[in-house]
């Protein structure tokens, strides 16, 4: 299994901008899900939050679970690799959050001991 990044974003349900999400957590192949199933331009303010370990066959029977085999099938079909990397679902610069470089791990800043 290879780490991946994991992402997190605003959700507007049923593209619906009055009833927004915080999702934290988010694989890519979950991203183009929830894509899928609330509109293109539902998810804003996707930015990069960490890495996990997992592959894409685990990654698709963890979202058949979560989300029923069908949706997952008619996002990617039957057969095949899920994307792993978010720039395949081409995703629109809009929606991303400003200034956070998307494949770039977020900055720890490191405190200050002053002596």
């Amino acid at each position: 299994m290879n780490n991946n990044n994991i992402y997190n974003c605003l959700i507007a349900l049923n593209g619906d901008v009055r009833h927004v999400i915080s999702k934290d957590g988010l694989s890519v192949p979950e991203i183009g899900i929830l894509r899928n199933m609330h509109g293109s331009s539902a998810l804003t303010e996707i930015s990069l939050t960490g890495k996990e370990k997992y592959d894409s066959d685990s990654e698709r029977d963890r979202l058949g679970k979560l989300y029923t085999d069908e949706k997952v099938q008619a996002s990617f079909g039957v057969y095949g690799d899920l994307p792993m990397e978010i720039k395949k679902l081409k995703i629109d610069s809009g929606c991303l959050k400003k200034g956070d470089p998307i494949n770039a791990l977020p900055k720890v800043e490191e405190s200050k001991v002053e002596a």
